[in-house]
């Protein structure tokens, strides 16, 4: 009969139990519901494991694998005990690291009388803990974080405790990594929104480029077949700016590169031109800008300055601006090549320098037309710093 009543009594323990831990996992969802951050998630499912088990701290934290600590953000702590928020160097309190390195489910009864805790019970006991549950986090083999339960006291865990933490455990890595992968999808869409805005931009900018090229090479033409040729010249002049920005991913190009784009296109030029400067770093539509810039000047000293004949030159050098990273100072100048005299008219060369590209720039080009050869000047915020 005593035993008849005995089973029944713990028949009605565990159906309790049961009940108590399937009310706590529907709070437990309605509780992530709300949450946000990971601090969020791990401070729910501390909540519900302190109160439903009567613990004395409860929390989710990551595990440095080399240093074997632990990283709390928040955690849920019973009153009167202190909080394990921070870092804590899990070997001052035993050696079950290296069980939980092994993905072990860890279950203390009783610090006093576990090998693990040899040595670390005052410790335990310190920081409210004479019993505790941990359940390892792995990741491709490697512990990356741990779910503690701690007790004040020594206290035999059931399996339906146990089963009822890990559970807690499951549940909570899922919802974190579902809020994971929306937050990555959201940072990702709009990502790819910001992206095809900044292209939309840019195509409209290039197609007000190509417009104004076409507007100035054929507004006073009178051969068409000029016209024609200077048109293609200055669109494949671009074209070659967008074809260094591609391979850069549309991220910026190095202004090395441009030069050397457009420069060496400039047939029979040869070892006349020569540039130097240091790593800079241009911004993609001044990149744009200063490539059909780098033309103009280019082709009017094939036709008309010092590479039209044959000992003339072209020295381009830059330098960055000491009162301004961002600001660039660019000097094209030429040399050995027939006496310049200043043309009467400013054409589309001389328009593109002076307003577009100063205009773009931020900054100031001038063209001297000396007569040892051109000397051009631009002076400009054009280069692109990384913010530290």
């Amino acid at each position: 009969m005593a035993a008849d009543q005995e089973n029944l009594t713990k028949s009605s323990q565990d159906q309790w139990e049961a009940d108590t831990h399937a009310t706590a996992l529907v709070r437990l969802s309605d509780l992530f519901e709300e949450a946000e951050t990971l601090g969020d998630f791990s401070y729910a499912a501390g909540q519900i494991l302190g109160e439903t088990l009567s613990s004395s701290r409860v929390g989710y934290g990551t595990i440095d694998p080399v240093a074997d600590t632990l990283f709390v953000e928040r955690d849920w702590i019973n009153k009167g005990v202190d909080s394990l928020k921070g870092v804590t160097p899990l070997r001052d309190y035993g050696s079950f690291i290296e069980s939980l390195k092994l993905g072990e489910f860890i279950a203390i009864a009783d610090t006093s009388l576990d090998p693990r805790t040899e040595g670390a019970v005052d410790a335990l006991a310190s920081r409210a803990t004479r019993a505790f549950l941990n359940v390892p986090v792995m990741e491709n083999g490697e512990l990356v974080a741990v779910l503690f339960v701690n007790a004040p006291e020594p206290r035999e865990w059931n399996p339906a405790q146990i089963s009822f933490v890990k559970e807690v455990a499951r549940r909570t890595r899922t919802a974190v990594e579902r809020s994971r992968s929306e937050t990555a999808l959201k940072q990702s869409e709009r990502h790819l929104r910001l992206m095809v805005m900044e292209l939309n931009h840019r195509v409209k900018n290039s197609l007000a480029v190509i417009q104004s090229i076409a507007s100035q090479t054929l507004r006073g033409s009178p051969e068409i077949d000029t016209a024609r040729k200077a048109f293609t010249a200055r669109i494949h002049a671009l074209a070659v700016a967008h074809d260094v920005l591609t391979n850069e991913q549309w991220d910026g190009l190095k202004l090395a590169d441009v030069m050397h784009g457009v420069l060496d296109a400039l047939r029979g030029a040869g070892d006349r031109i020569t540039i130097g400067g240091p790593e800079v770093i241009l911004t993609p539509q001044v990149g744009l800008t200063l490539s059909l810039a780098l033309h103009e000047l280019g082709t009017n000293a094939m036709k008309y300055g010092a590479l039209s004949n044959d000992g003339g030159r072209v020295d381009v050098t830059w330098s960055i601006m000491p009162h301004d990273p961002e600001c660039v100072s660019i000097v094209w100048k030429e040399s050995g090549g027939p006496a310049v005299v200043a043309p009467a008219n400013r054409g589309f060369g001389s328009r593109l320098l002076e307003k577009a590209l100063a205009s773009e720039l931020n900054g100031r080009v001038t063209i001297h037309f000396e007569p040892a050869g051109v000397r051009c000047e631009i002076v400009g915020r054009m280069r692109t710093v990384e913010e530290t």
